[in-house]
């Protein structure tokens, strides 16, 4: 996993890739579309695949549903980072900064996201 924390928040079965996961998950909210729970899982492996876009809203509702912790703000922050909306993301980093002050890498990602906004990118 790329933060701290993830690893317990993708059940990927051990013959599934990623992209499987993520129509599994799909699935399984059609049937269930207010499951915070699995909304912000397939938020994180949307994250992990790339498509950062489509994950923000997974997430956000995962943070709505109690997933307000530093993981979930930290993934938050990826997504954010990979749509190059370096502000929030740095907002994103600082909030799972302040809730897990012991891991750098929260801290870390925030300065590179402040730094690359300060420079209009």
């Amino acid at each position: 996993a790329f933060l701290p924390g993830t690893e317990g928040l993708g059940a990927r079965r051990p013959d599934e890739d990623a992209g499987q996961l993520v129509r599994r998950l799909r699935a399984l909210l059609e049937f269930l579309p207010d499951a915070g729970f699995f909304r912000h899982r397939l938020g994180v492996w949307l994250v992990e695949t790339g498509a950062h876009a489509d994950a923000e809203p997974h997430l956000r509702a995962g943070l709505a549903a109690g997933f307000d912790d530093a993981p979930s703000w930290g993934v938050l922050g990826m997504s954010l980072r990979g749509q190059a909306r370096y502000r929030e993301a740095a907002e994103a980093f600082a909030r799972a900064a302040a809730l897990d002050p012991g891991e750098p890498r929260h801290g870390a990602f925030m300065n590179e996201c402040l730094a690359l906004a300060q420079r209009g990118r």
